[in-house]
């Protein structure tokens, strides 16, 4: 449990409590109250993106072009649903080894690069038989 340590605490008898009026106790709840007022409520998004949407959509950009910065996909007036749904979009595709992925710096932008398709193995050639001969 997380909490502050009895000994911490002030005694009863140090806490003065011939000071405090209902006056501004009230006045604390208030200011207590307007703060959150103030505060701008979040918007809950209806329909989140798609992870696999988002997959797909990076997939196709780096078919187009060599590669492409996470900020230009997360960037901009982007919700912090579609980023989140973006960097895990870009996790899963390294992941799975379909992207490539590169940081220079700490807090750098990162750059993301299409993975070439890897080639079929050729399959082994026969030796030529002895009884050809």
């Amino acid at each position: 449990m997380w909490g502050r340590p009895s000994s911490t605490l002030p005694t009863p008898e140090d806490v003065p409590l011939e000071d405090l009026s209902v006056h501004w106790l009230e006045r604390a709840l208030k200011r207590l109250i307007e703060e959150q007022q103030r505060q701008r409520p979040r918007e809950v998004e209806p329909n989140p993106p798609s992870v696999l949407e988002r997959m797909t959509e990076i997939l196709s950009l780096l078919r187009d072009t060599w590669s492409l910065l996470f900020s230009s996909m997360a960037g901009g007036e982007r919700k912090r649903s579609e980023i989140v749904v973006s960097l895990l979009a870009v996790l899963e595709l390294c992941r799975q080894g379909k992207i490539r992925t590169q940081q220079t710096e700490l807090f750098g932008e990162i750059v993301i690069e299409g993975q070439p398709p890897t080639p079929p193995e050729p399959e082994p050639m026969e030796a030529p038989s002895a009884e050809s001969s």
